[in-house]
């Protein structure tokens, strides 16, 4: 099988799972998922930006998936130049992909995001400010003494 992923790039969708489901489901091979014999590995093509295209087979990429809005990626290293290539991928592209054998990934968004936070947010003199405390000896009882308002 060969994955062809360039400008003439049309897949056609499976009817056979939803894209919800695909995506959701974290870390595993398409071998697993669609009961495919363990050692069959697509050719996928895909570009460089440095040397054009490439061949990798389904093993040479990773697509990584948002479990929060499921935007999806891949990345792969060039065989040629070793450069790490990374796309964005949409929900066609991610099944495509995962179908044909590609590691699927799902990360989270850290959860700081959630975080309430008060004040003005720091600046780049506040950054200044704290460098010039932190040269001195006494940086630690400098920081202890601060109010933290």
């Amino acid at each position: 099988m060969v994955v062809y992923l360039g400008p003439e790039f049309q897949p056609q969708l499976s009817k056979n799972r939803s894209r919800a489901k695909l995506l959701k489901e974290s870390a595993i091979h398409a071998d697993d998922l669609l009961g495919v014999r363990r050692g069959v590995v697509a050719t996928i093509k895909a570009s460089c930006s440095n040397c054009g295209d490439v061949t990798l087979t389904s093993r040479d990429i990773t697509v990584r998936v948002c479990s929060a809005d499921y935007n999806g990626s891949y990345h792969f290293t060039c065989p040629r130049c070793d450069q790490i290539e990374t796309r964005t991928a949409d929900p066609r592209v991610v099944e495509l992909l995962v179908t044909s054998g590609v590691r699927l990934v799902t990360w989270h968004l850290p959860e700081e995001l959630h975080e309430s936070h008060s004040g003005e947010p720091i600046a780049y003199e506040d950054l200044l400010a704290f460098n010039e405390i932190l040269k001195g000896d006494d940086w630690i009882d400098t920081l202890g003494s601060l109010d933290a308002g």
